[in-house]
This record gives C-alpha cells, structure tokens and sequence, in this order.
C-alpha cells in the first residue's frame, strides 16, 4: 500500500477490504434442513457431544420407544420426542423430508424453543438458543467452507457482539453486529497483520477508527466506505506525518504534511499531492510559498 509519490514510495494506500456487506461473501443462513443418511457414518457429526436432561441424539428413541413419541407425518417429515397436549414440547428430534436437514433439540408448542443443533444437508449447523423456530439469542455457526460465528443471534441473523473467523483467508472479526452486517465497534484482523480497530456501518470501515498497518503505518481519523475520509492523522514508518483532510482514501483538502528532517508543508493537497495555496518550510528555514500544482510550486510569492 504505497503513493507512488514525494514520501519515497512509504504513503498511505487503501486498505485492503475487509470481506463484503453479507460478512465474508455468505449469505445469510437460511432454514434448509440433513437426513439421518447423510450424517457421517458411525458417528453423531455435531450431534456427539450434545446432551439434554439426558438424552442424546441416538439415545432418545430408546429412552421414547412408545407409539405416541413417534409421529409420522404426511410430508414425509419424521419427531421421535417428548409431547405434551400434541404438541411438540420438551426434547425431541425432527427429520424434515423436503431439504434433508435434522435438528435435535428443545421444542416449545411445537416450534424449536430453547437449546439445540440444526444441521443442514451441506454439512453445516448451527448450535445454540432458539425462540420459535428461529436462531435467537447466543449461537455457534458453522459454515460449510470452514468459516465459524460465535455469538448473538436475533430472529436468524447475526446481531449483538460476535466473532467471525474466515477460514479461506485467515481473517477474523470481533463486534458488533446488526442484521448480518459488521455494525458498530470492532476489530478487524487480516492475514496481512493489519488491523482496524472502531467504527462500522453495514460491514465497511464508517466513522471514526485507527488502521494498524502491517509495515508500521498508523491511520487515526475518520473513514467512509472502507476509505480514509473526513479529517485524520498518518503516521509513517519512516517518521513522517500528515494531520489534515482525506477524500476517497488521498490526502485531499488542507493539512499539514511534516518530514523526519523537521521540514514541513502547510496547504492545500489535491490526490495526494501538494496542489493549491501552500508553504513549503525547510529544515534550514528556507521557505517556499505560492500556489502549486500537483506537487510543483508554479507560481511564488
């Protein structure tokens, strides 16, 4: 992330981007349903380590081995579980025919209410709090590429505090959420070593927040759309520092750009560049002062 420009090539560029507005290119889990077939051979998958008031996946048809905690039902959908009044109620488990998933868990006036696992037919799952056959409250997501959600949940979408790793990139997340999308306060590390740590709107950089740099460069200010924007400070690795406005990622508008060797510029920048009414004061005290365009002094006062 350079500017090919006066910084010897050391200037901010922008930052990598941090996933898309869905949270690492994903759709937002969707009610699909595994067949007992499909779970790995031998084994319970997600389901091994699961237990409820004493049942297990396997265990609660031995334990329920009467006619009325079985229900078979038109639709080929199939409860082996507790029932109270007909109602699905207390632990069970539901085999759903249309898409081939399962869950195990707890049932509350025939929806899925309280704790429990819903594997899909792709091999992901979700192990957490349900309110009315929804995910609600806090929840372990597992996605099928290897990416993994651990947090809170509010009517099956991603909101509250969680973290979010990306198992393709190496990358991880940890905030707020709302409605899918990474809003709020959080930290965001890439597999680069940067890092972003403050403010986000819709899972992009919004507000105000500070952007470590892998190479030792330090962003402080304001960011819009993933873009440094509104007034900030950057620090550079080699000593160098810029306090003043950006616009799309540039140092754009008035700031103030100061060198190691304690030679500084004072003015208007225009991409980057020095452009407009400007004063440039050198480490020996030698002043130029004019209007410049981009990074030439064209005309002197």
């Amino acid at each position: 992330m350079k500017d090919n420009e006066w910084n010897n090539g050391d200037g901010p560029g922008p930052p990598m981007q941090p996933g898309d507005a869905n949270g690492g290119g994903l759709e937002p889990p969707k009610q699909r349903e595994i067949n007992e077939n499909e779970l790995p051979a031998g084994e319970d998958g997600p389901f091994s380590y699961f237990k409820l008031n004493g049942y297990h996946f396997h265990n609660i048809e031995e334990l329920l081995n009467e006619e009325k905690d079985r229900n078979n039902y038109e639709n080929g959908d199939r409860y082996i579980g507790e029932l109270l009044d007909g109602w699905r109620e207390g632990i069970g488990k539901y085999y759903y025919a249309s898409d081939s998933s399962v869950y195990f868990g707890e049932w509350s006036r025939g929806s899925r209410h309280g704790h429990g696992i819903f594997v899909w037919a792709d091999d992901e799952y979700y192990d957490g709090d349900w309110v009315f056959g929804k995910m609600h409250g806090q929840g372990n997501y597992f996605y099928k590429n290897g990416d993994t959600y651990k947090g809170s949940w509010v009517n099956d979408l991603k909101q509250g505090h969680g973290e979010y790793v990306y198992a393709t990139t190496g990358s991880r997340y940890l905030g707020d959420w709302l409605g899918d999308s990474r809003t709020g306060i959080g930290t965001f590390w890439w597999a680069s070593n940067d890092r972003y740590e403050g403010q986000w709107a819709d899972s992009k950089m919004n507000g105000f927040g500070k952007y470590f740099y892998a190479n030792g460069d330090i962003f402080e200010g304001n960011w819009l759309h993933d873009k440094r924007n509104g007034y900030g400070t950057y620090n550079y690795n080699n000593g160098d520092r810029y306090e003043g406005n950006w616009i799309h990622g540039k140092r754009t508008g008035f700031g103030k750009y100061f060198y190691l060797d304690g030679s500084y510029y004072e003015g208007f920048f225009r991409d980057n560049e020095f452009h407009g009414r400007g004063k440039y004061i050198s480490s020996r005290g030698e002043v130029e002062e004019g209007i410049w365009d981009r990074g030439s002094l064209v005309h002197a006062e």
